[in-house]
């Protein structure tokens, strides 16, 4: 008489097929897990290579900290990832840095990219910074004024615009405007 049949022995044939169930999971986990690894590892050495990008380019709309850079070259890859951040020439082939970050992004690419770098580089304060250096008010008043005028007319979402535009090689009077109605605090 087989033992199994007569149910002797069927909580150890159960016991025995769960376990090898348990080991197929296990070892399935175990090799998503490390292609998953290996994605993470690849994705993070392309992230340095474009943060080092940034930071070796010669562009004056680069001068970033360490901590910049790698925020955007985090945000590129999460962006774009790496076959795009190639193809968009923020990154060369085998994951190495580009000499020169020039890129000219299509439209909709330029944008996801504006909303990354203005977060990254806390854009619309640089961008006030340098638009009250240029305007140079004459006196603290004067200064106060333009604070408040760019404060209200530098918004988030015009940088992003005009960061978009530059990033895409198309023309945009985002910038120029705000610069119209605040220059007159000089």
């Amino acid at each position: 008489m087989n033992a199994a049949i007569d149910g002797r022995f069927a909580p150890m044939h159960a016991a025995r097929w769960l376990l090898g169930a348990v080991v197929v999971l296990a070892i399935s986990l175990t090799t998503s897990a490390c292609g998953t690894t290996e994605q993470a590892d690849t994705d993070a050495a392309a992230a340095v290579a474009v943060s080092q990008g940034f930071l070796n380019s010669s562009s004056p709309h680069y001068d970033l900290t360490t901590t910049q850079a790698g925020c955007l070259g985090t945000g590129v890859i999460n962006d774009f990832g790496i076959a795009q951040a190639v193809t968009y020439k923020f990154l060369a082939e085998g994951n190495k840095p580009v000499a020169n970050i020039a890129v000219d992004l299509p439209e909709a690419a330029a944008e996801k990219f504006a909303a990354t770098f203005s977060t990254c580089t806390q854009a619309v304060e640089l961008a006030k910074d340098n638009l009250i250096n240029q305007i140079n008010p004459s006196t603290a008043a004067r200064a106060k004024k333009l604070k408040e005028c760019l404060d209200e007319n530098l918004t988030e979402a015009k940088m992003q615009l005009a960061i978009a535009h530059a990033f895409s090689r198309t023309s945009d009077s985002t910038l120029n405007s705000v610069y119209a109605a605040c220059h007159t605090f000089g």
